[in-house]
């Protein structure tokens, strides 16, 4: 590790995987320095005349906003090709998580490299610290349109079987409603946005990269909604207690009235 100047620092040689930079986390960055946050050292490979990064471009914009001039940079030799090659599995365990556009940016990059032209579907994912279906994915078409329809008969499939667990779990049909006690328009609609919102978590959850992680958060705003839902249920619990209350009160005021 060295101090080197940023203007020695090269970032056009196509070692930026990501697809776009992310503004407020520059932003987030160039706070915390300012507050003394220490951020770790940025990543280069030099090639004996250029320091090309390959980790570390929103800390490396955060330093240019704040004017710094020199930095420390975790640096190893080898050529521009090498530091491509770096930079393919860079933010997969740190930094600002990569998005999925990231990620496919970063398997048709290294698709297009010499070396992993004809790499199998594993070789380009371990490189790129994604899965190999998700490799698959974006290099075939047919892949993609393939793991698509399976993802929609598991939902199907999903939807119908919880269908059957609702109804195997009712004794028997309840009766007809009487007049004035059907559903209204707006509890139809509020019924059907929770279904339709209920078929969106579920695609959300199959189409991540990281399911678990996805669905710690799913659960987690459940839970969330439950503990909101026990909160209403347990006031509108309290104001039946009241009314009933005051119905006896307004009971034994009529006896009395009566003379009872």
């Amino acid at each position: 590790m060295k101090q080197i100047k940023l203007a020695d620092i090269r970032i056009d040689g196509g070692t930026q995987i990501r697809q776009n930079m992310n503004p407020k986390w520059i932003s987030e960055i160039v706070e915390n320095m300012k507050n003394d946050v220490e951020y770790p050292a940025l990543e280069a490979t030099y090639d004996g005349t250029d320091y090309w990064l390959t980790d570390g471009f929103h800390r490396y914009y955060a330093l240019k906003q704040l004017g710094v001039k020199t930095y420390s940079v975790e640096w190893v030799p080898g050529t521009l090709q090498d530091a491509i090659r770096k930079a393919l599995s860079a933010n997969s365990t740190h930094g600002m998580p990569r998005t999925r556009e990231d990620k496919i940016k970063c398997v048709q990059t290294a698709r297009g490299l010499d070396e992993y032209k004809e790499a199998s579907y594993n070789e380009i994912a371990k490189i790129c610290a994604v899965s190999a279906s998700f490799v698959a994915a974006v290099l075939d078409p047919k892949i993609a349109e393939k793991q698509k329809e399976n993802k929609d008969k598991a939902d199907a499939k999903r939807l119908s079987q919880q269908s059957q667990n609702q109804s195997s779990t009712t004794p028997e049909a309840p009766p007809a409603p009487s007049e004035g006690m059907a559903p209204s328009a707006e509890e139809l609609a509020a019924t059907e946005l929770a279904l339709q919102a209920d078929v969106e978590t579920m695609h959300k959850l199959l189409e991540a990269d990281d399911k678990l992680a996805e669905a710690y958060k799913i659960i987690e705003q459940q839970n969330l909604q439950l503990a909101q839902l026990e909160l209403r249920f347990k006031g509108i619990m309290n104001e039946k207690n009241e009314l009933v209350k005051l119905l006896k009160e307004a009971n034994k005021t009529i006896d009395k009235l009566r003379g009872k």
